[in-house]
């Protein structure tokens, strides 16, 4: 006999004094004893259970909501990628533009070059009047092409002022692009961590649960054998 069950006998049996009734009477007691421990864990387990479904959720809440940061990060650089690109794109067309313009200088030059020898010649040279009324008009026609170029030229300043402007901007948008890559960095880290807690969780979570319906599944036996001998005795007394 087991000597667990002994234990249930008000006094140790022996052969000749053992009864029914009293083996029935300490088999209920051991099933009974049994389930009342069986029930202090089970109610255990399940605020253990309780907790760590808790804690799980907690844990994949924060993951997910760190991963949405991420995502928001990422769109943001992407975005200021973009506009970074675009910028960089008009900076080279007007590098284009700043190069036609310094050949405009150089016409220039020669517009003045020609304008101060055909003034020279018109202030040192014994001309008839229709030839200086011809060179003059040639002045003329100088000074309108030299004013068209001197128009060009002066735009180059305000294209030098643009791509200044441009390489700030830009400065600006890549250095704003870095620090959201940083920071989706650093928060893909932290999810990280929280979606290993949540794997930690989930494994205590389904480990606990076994324990428990292990221990539902043995109460469920112990509570068999009380009704199996209680209608024993209801049988036997009929």
């Amino acid at each position: 006999m087991d000597e667990k069950i002994l234990t249930y006998f008000e006094e140790t049996p022996t052969v000749e004094g053992l009864t029914r009734e009293a083996l029935i009477r300490a088999l209920l007691k051991h099933h009974t004893g049994e389930m009342d421990s069986l029930k202090k864990e089970v109610r255990s387990l399940k605020k253990e259970v309780e907790r760590l479904e808790r804690e799980r959720e907690e844990a994949r809440k924060e993951r997910d909501r760190l991963n949405e940061e991420v995502k928001e990060h990422k769109a943001e650089r992407q975005r200021l990628h973009i506009l970074a690109g675009e910028k960089r794109r008009e900076f080279f067309v007007l590098m284009e533009r700043l190069d036609d313009l310094e050949k405009v200088e150089y016409e220039m030059e020669e517009y003045r070059q020609r304008l101060d020898k055909l003034e020279w010649e018109l202030q040192t040279t014994a001309i008839t009047a229709s030839d200086e009324k011809a060179m003059i008009k040639r002045m003329e026609s100088i000074y309108s092409l030299l004013t068209e170029a001197n128009q060009e030229a002066q735009a180059r300043l305000g294209i030098q002022e643009r791509l200044s402007a441009l390489t700030k901007d830009i400065t600006g948008l890549l250095a704003e692009a870095q620090r959201h890559h940083e920071e989706l960095l650093r928060k893909a880290e932290e999810s990280e961590k929280f979606h290993e807690i949540f794997r930690k969780k989930d494994r205590a979570l389904f480990a606990a649960r076994l324990n428990l319906r292990r221990r539902e599944r043995r109460i469920e036996g112990h509570q068999e054998s009380i009704d199996y001998w209680k209608e024993f005795v209801r049988d036997a007394h009929e």
